[in-house]
């Protein structure tokens, strides 16, 4: 059975390692993360610096 994961603070430094831990997972089907934000812009910004 595959799980959903959602995580806070996904841009920080533990919620970056987790994410990536999360990504290999072969169990996790879906993942949601909560990012702040200053502005929508920033908000997506910071979404997609997690690509590196």
């Amino acid at each position: 059975m595959k799980k959903s994961i959602f995580i806070t603070g996904a841009t920080g430094l533990i919620g970056t390692y987790l994410l990536k831990e999360m990504i290999e997972n072969k169990n996790v089907d879906r993942i949601f993360l909560l990012c702040r934000k200053q502005n929508d812009d920033t908000g997506l910004l910071r979404m997609y610096s997690l690509e590196r």
